[in-house]
């Protein structure tokens, strides 16, 4: 109290505070007495409601089906973090019973919230997925106001179908799940380019052969084999 660092030395009512009192010895308790004296009539600014200012730009990804929605954030630091300096560690993934999306680390595991630092214009993070059971689900977008154009101008890319949707302007994509049996992890990504037939995704190989009775492909409408 009155060491400056609360304003005017006044703290407004109902709002909490901490004391940091030295003991004389170890043992001996300390104790803090507030009186009738304490009160006062000041009118003061106590800043319990000042705008919030967030130091980076955010884009929500979420999973759906019928019952349920897990959601993953992909956070990119913008000018205001140069002042902030906000913690631009990936926070790692606590993982639901029944349906799961989240950024696909390799072997440092899975993040809820990922941090995008440099250049946006030539990325590639993998989406996992991991649902109860086989059906229909829904991936859908959203982003913090005035979001700058190198966020919105991701896509989603399905490498299963050959499909992928500017998320900016589509913000949600309809899919079907045939095999949950196991996390899905090489389907989908966040690209900062559209799936082409020449994108790396379009390319794979086999082994080895041969695979009859072992392995089934699906290709995508128009792709040449």
């Amino acid at each position: 109290w009155g060491s400056g660092f609360v304003q005017n030395n006044v703290i407004a009512m109902g709002q909490g505070f901490w004391v940091y009192v030295q003991t004389a010895s170890v043992g001996t308790p300390a104790t803090l007495t507030v009186t009738e004296n304490a009160k006062t009539s000041t009118v003061g600014k106590f800043y319990r409601t000042a705008s919030k200012v967030d130091p980076y730009d955010q884009l929500q990804i979420s999973l759906e089906d019928e019952i349920a929605a897990d959601h993953i954030y992909l956070r990119v630091p913008n000018q205001r973090s140069k002042e902030q300096q906000p913690d631009t560690r990936s926070i790692g993934k606590l993982f639901n019973k029944n349906l799961n999306v989240y950024f696909a680390e390799g072997q440092s595991g899975a993040s809820l919230i990922k941090y995008q630092e440099g250049n946006l214009k030539d990325i590639s993070i993998p989406l996992g997925i991991e649902a109860k059971g086989a059906g229909t689900y829904t991936f859908r977008f959203g982003f913090t106001d005035n979001a700058p154009d190198y966020l919105e101008g991701l896509y989603l890319i399905d490498s299963y179908t050959g499909q992928s949707i500017r998320i900016a302007y589509e913000q949600s994509y309809q899919f079907d799940l045939e095999d949950a049996s196991k996390p899905v992890l090489d389907r989908f990504k966040l690209s900062s380019r559209p799936y082409t037939s020449e994108s790396p995704d379009a390319a794979f190989q086999v082994g080895p052969n041969p695979v009859s009775g072992l392995l089934n492909m699906k290709f995508p409408e128009g792709l040449t084999v």
